[in-house]
């Protein structure tokens, strides 16, 4: 299973989620059943992942985070890690946490042609990947809380 997140921040939700899918996958963490790509455009942000994956030994499974800014063509590769993905074409999810509602509109714009682009396609067998959206949005103008 490979899964990308965007706007990752300090690391919060690679964390908990990779730490999470590790106790669910393996008890004993000698197997990788995933890989987790965090990304984030903050170079700050980076080196936050790369800290508490490292304290939480979750280096089998999370690669090293990468510079990935998104604009309205996709991928801004003028402000992204050269190899902020991985070459293959096949995530299962990508994960957008707490982005949507602070970017700028061309970075949404950007993530749902990325999800369209990497996400792995839907066959007779399966649904294909997914791409999950999660944070506050408005609904009739009014912002709906996230958390509740």
């Amino acid at each position: 299973m490979t899964i990308m997140e965007t706007a990752a921040g300090a690391g919060v939700h690679t964390e908990y989620f990779a730490t999470k899918l590790l106790e669910k996958f393996t008890a004993d963490r000698t197997e990788s059943p995933f890989v987790w790509y965090a990304s984030d455009p903050s170079q700050d942000s980076l080196l936050s992942i790369l800290a508490r994956t490292k304290e939480q030994n979750l280096g089998a499974v999370v690669a090293a985070p990468k510079i990935l800014t998104l604009g309205a063509s996709g991928i801004n590769q003028e402000e992204s890690s050269k190899d902020a993905l991985p070459a293959e074409d096949n995530f299962d999810l990508i994960l957008s946490i707490n982005m949507i509602h602070i970017s700028p509109w061309e970075a949404t714009l950007g993530l749902m042609k990325v999800a369209g682009q990497r996400l792995r396609k839907p066959s007779d067998s399966d649904d294909g990947g997914y791409l999950y959206c999660y944070g506050p949005y408005k609904i009739d103008g009014t912002s709906v809380p996230s958390n509740e």
